[in-house]
């Protein structure tokens, strides 16, 4: 099942919910996922023009860096693909599976820092 990212809306520096310009074309993107079905091994489907949009400048997104853990599970990006992997934490995927109540009941709130 596809993640849902949805950009922070509050103001970061700029204009409101946009990115915050870090350095050496680094951005910090906040928000929130939402989740809904179940995990499937390997990633979940979370285009990088989804985490992205919000970032004023124009190319190509060369990488995305989870900076918060969805609600005690750590996350990778995987650019190649545009999948999210969630790790537990033995720092082992997590089994495919439903998504727990932890994680569908609300939005969780994410940070990352993307490369363009």
């Amino acid at each position: 099942m596809a993640l849902v990212f949805t950009p922070s809306s509050t103001v970061q520096g700029g204009t409101q919910g946009e990115a915050i310009a870090l350095s050496a074309g680094w951005w910090f993107q906040t928000g929130t996922l939402t989740f809904s079905g179940s995990y499937a091994t390997g990633g979940d489907s979370l285009p990088a023009a989804s985490l992205a949009k919000r970032i004023p400048v124009a190319g190509n997104v060369r990488e995305i860096v989870p900076v918060t853990t969805a609600r005690g599970n750590s996350m990778e990006y995987v650019l190649a693909t545009g999948l999210m992997k969630f790790y537990g934490a033995a720092n082992t995927e997590v089994a495919a599976a439903a998504y727990n109540a932890a994680l569908t009941a609300t939005p969780v709130p994410v940070a990352f820092w993307v490369r363009v």
